[in-house]
């Protein structure tokens, strides 16, 4: 101000022209009225620390801020559920389908289809299990003879042995597909609860058991072979 007005500014500034001052003027109201309010939302303010941000108009430019994630983020695995695996990352939680390629640094998580989103950890456990639910009970409805393809297409109202493989049988019982350690002897799942015992597998698909199955057979043999 005193350069514009004066021109009699002491010290460093006298040394810059008049343009590169008020470009200096303009990047520091950039920074004060722009990039940090939007600092603020990403990094928390009164309301709590906000991760992801979906079409925030930025003042006086025709772009939008589409979303954002915070430097060096990393996506946590916690567990599977159904067909699906729960993921923490940037202060999200996500609910993947099996077998889905994922790329967390094109931002664009949330839009792949069949992926479920939330903010706790809660509302994409409800989210998944609403939607097996329906799955089940479509199934379900077609009937024990019904062959129809995807998740639950071997639904039966009663248990139904469908094969066996690596030692284990593969059964369907009410819209699940169990496998069943053959050492563990006959096995009512009418009466009893299987997920209680070990080594049984259970999911809507046939052959994500199977997949299973395989694997824990590899790790058991490569255990063998090192020990």
């Amino acid at each position: 101000r005193q350069s514009f007005e004066s021109g009699v500014a002491s010290g460093p500034l006298t040394t810059k022209p008049d343009g590169r001052l008020f470009g200096m003027l303009l990047r520091g109201a950039v920074d004060a009225y722009v990039k940090k309010p939007i600092a603020q939302i990403f990094n928390g303010g009164e309301h709590g620390p906000v991760r992801r941000v979906e079409e925030v108009p930025v003042k006086g430019e025709d772009f939008f801020i589409l979303s954002a994630v915070t430097k060096n983020a990393l996506p946590e695995l916690m567990w599977a559920i159904e067909n699906y695996n729960l993921v923490k990352f940037n202060g999200m939680f996500y609910g993947l389908p099996h077998g889905v390629p994922i790329d967390w640094e094109a931002g664009d998580v949330a839009s792949i289809p069949g992926v479920f989103t939330g903010r706790t950890v809660q509302e994409v456990v409800a989210l998944i299990e609403s939607t097996f639910k329906h799955k089940v009970q479509a199934a379900a409805a077609q009937g024990p003879g019904s062959r129809a393809t995807g998740p639950a297409s071997e639904a039966s109202a009663a248990p139904m042995l469908l094969g066996s493989l690596e030692g284990c049988n593969i059964v369907s019982y009410e819209g699940w597909i169990y496998g069943i350690p053959q050492e563990l002897g006959s096995v009512d799942l009418t009466e009893v609860d299987v997920m209680g015992l070990p080594g049984v597998i259970r999911d809507v698909s046939k052959d994500v058991v199977e997949n299973e199955i395989l694997d824990r057979a590899r790790l058991r043999q490569t255990a063998a072979s090192q020990s």
